[in-house]
């Protein structure tokens, strides 16, 4: 079973257009995953066939996809940020591997 991960917009050169054969085997995603993407904003060059889409294009589309699933933290106490921490008054942080030990797992 492959692992799922992020498309990696270094891959891409900006001064090339792909087709969209080309960018599911060069981003090793599936070819309807291309197209989900061109649905949901990537731009083609024209509406001939076969599709092309700038270089330029896909790696601002990746950068913009990926901007949009980073969040700050909600959590006032969270591990995953320092947000918690530096918003708290001393002594008050209480370390996972401690409350781990206690629980016995």
């Amino acid at each position: 079973m492959r692992v799922r991960r992020r498309p990696n917009p270094r891959l891409v050169k900006i001064h090339r257009s792909y087709a969209v054969e080309e960018i599911a085997r060069r981003l090793e995603v599936h070819k309807n995953t291309v197209r989900a993407w061109m649905r949901a904003g990537l731009k083609a060059i024209d509406h001939r066939r076969p599709t092309l889409i700038s270089g330029a294009e896909l790696v601002e589309f990746l950068k913009e996809k990926r901007q949009k699933k980073k969040r700050p933290c909600q959590r006032e106490k969270s591990i995953a940020c320092d947000a918690g921490r530096r918003n708290s008054p001393p002594g008050r942080w209480r370390s996972t591997s401690r409350l781990r030990r206690a629980k016995g797992t």
